[in-house]
């Protein structure tokens, strides 16, 4: 060893002129890094059911709200209590309000309400579905003439036609009319018929997310390759905008199905509770109009259950013949198990063809009731333990169904198809200018810099409100301990 050099002690500071160890050594290695980022979650996209609604599920409007108007039913059944006095006496039954016409839907200035001349709001009656000199079938197949009307008071007086007398009923009995008749030489006034009609309200939610990276991340790189609309590079500041990004049409998606209309006026702030208003959100529209089934979680569905929803429901309330059903994972499998069960009696010849492999498919993705269709698909919301598949959630045994006709059909003397699309969704925008989707890329640390932050910062924004039509024609269906 030369004399010029000196050995360390064992207590030297290590130097360029020292010794170094072996393990100093060893951790001045650079570890092999995989390039490639692991994905154990899969995309973690949970978007599409509405961007696969086909022609007509984008709808650009000029206004951040907006109503549709929606036929109310021909002919109607009447609620009324009233008390039977014998003797084929008449007897007064007073409507349900839930029958009554009491006002008209309000509207936003500067348009008018328009209606009937003379409801309520500009000094006249209520309007009710009962007309003097109509035959009303009661409970028990009873008819009775209706010989007085008081709208005011919202009742009716009736006198039995037959043998029989008017019955007490309840307001959860059923009464119909089968129209009116006069005698010969009648030269009196018939009162005209009201109508109603269902009002389908929306108004937009400015939905918005964003991401920030300060200056000095953006240009560090790491040995992972992340990507972001097709660019790749090794830096953190893509993997931070390609996650913002998907999480921002995630959430856009979740308000579209889970979102609930603000109502709270009295603590919330006024622009959350009057001016911005939550969108109100598929779930709350397809559950609106009482088509709400509940099956037995110990016994599952069963063929019975399925003929039910069609005849109680679809066909009752002019649903379309044909429908989805989006659903967890724990519902699927209730199907699956329902039409194993309906089939199991040598409706599956297991290797027919001898001398081949034997390939047996144990799910279901169609199937029909009735000549009503139904095509059943696993929603990934349902069941991601993050969002509505959490452990919390009342969404693990359901599903909903939605019409997937884009046109539903009345039987008058021909059938007379209507145009109504399931859903759409209305995005905001006003010549060129759009607010379906917006980005701003706003900060110091980018080359067109807007200030002299050390940061770079991306907002996402989308102003938007979903639009459902016909809830006669949606369901939810629900497992429960029964």
């Amino acid at each position: 060893m030369p004399t010029s050099f000196n050995t360390p002690s064992n207590t030297a500071v290590v130097t360029q002129s020292n010794w170094s160890s072996s393990n100093a050594v060893y951790n001045m290695l650079k570890p092999q890094n995989d390039t490639n980022e692991v994905h154990p979650w899969g995309s973690q996209d949970i978007t599409g059911l509405f961007e696969k609604l086909g022609e007509g599920a984008k709808n650009y409007v000029p206004g951040s709200n907006g109503r549709h108007f929606e036929e109310d039913r021909l002919h109607m059944v009447v609620h009324a209590v009233g008390t039977t006095v014998g003797s084929l006496g008449a007897v007064t039954y007073t409507i349900d309000s839930g029958d009554t016409i009491g006002s008209f839907p309000a509207v936003n200035l500067p348009y008018i309400a328009t209606g009937t001349a003379g409801f309520p709001t500009l000094g006249g009656p209520t309007l009710i579905p009962v007309r003097v000199h109509e035959v009303l079938v009661f409970p028990g197949d009873i008819h009775g003439k209706v010989t007085a009307v008081n709208a005011s008071a919202g009742t009716f007086t009736a006198t039995p036609t037959g043998s029989t007398d008017l019955p007490t009923i309840a307001a959860t009995d059923e009464i119909w009319s089968i129209g009116l008749s006069t005698p010969e030489g009648f030269e009196e006034q018939i009162d005209s018929e009201n109508w109603r009609e269902h009002v389908v309200s929306w108004k937009s939610e400015i939905m918005v997310d964003a991401h920030k990276t300060t200056g000095t991340a953006m240009t560090q790189e790491t040995w992972i390759e992340f990507s972001f609309r097709g660019k790749k590079k090794y830096n953190w500041w893509y993997k931070g905008q390609e996650n913002a990004f998907k999480k921002f049409r995630n959430y856009r998606e979740l308000k579209w199905v889970f979102g609930k209309a603000v109502t709270n006026a009295t603590t919330l702030p006024t622009n959350y509770s009057a001016q911005y208003t939550q969108v109100s959100g598929l779930l709350d529209f397809a559950g609106s109009f009482g088509n709400n089934a509940v099956y037995d979680l110990t016994t599952g569905m069963t063929l019975n259950d399925f003929e039910n929803i069609v005849i109680n429901t679809l066909s009752k309330n002019a649903g379309a013949v044909e429908n989805c059903l989006y659903e967890s994972i724990s519902f699927k499998k209730v199907v699956n198990d329902f039409l194993r069960n309906e089939v199991q009696n040598g409706s599956i010849s297991y290797n027919m063809l001898s001398g081949q492999d034997a390939y047996l498919s144990l799910d279901f993705d169609h199937f029909k009731v009735l000549n009503y269709t139904f095509h059943d698909k696993v929603y990934s919301v349902f069941n991601d333990p993050t969002t509505a598949g959490n452990v919390s959630a009342a969404y693990t045994n359901f599903a909903f169904l939605c019409p997937m006709e884009n046109n539903m059909y009345r039987c008058v003397e021909k059938e007379d198809k209507v145009s109504v699309p399931p859903m759409r969704i209305n995005y905001l925008k006003q010549g060129d200018d759009s607010r379906e989707w917006i980005e701003t890329l706003t900060g110091g640390a980018i080359k067109q810099y807007t200030n002299n932050s050390d940061v770079a910062k991306i907002d996402f924004r989308s102003e938007n409100s979903p639009e459902f039509f016909g809830a006669n024609r949606w369901l939810t269906v629900t497992g429960s301990n029964l």
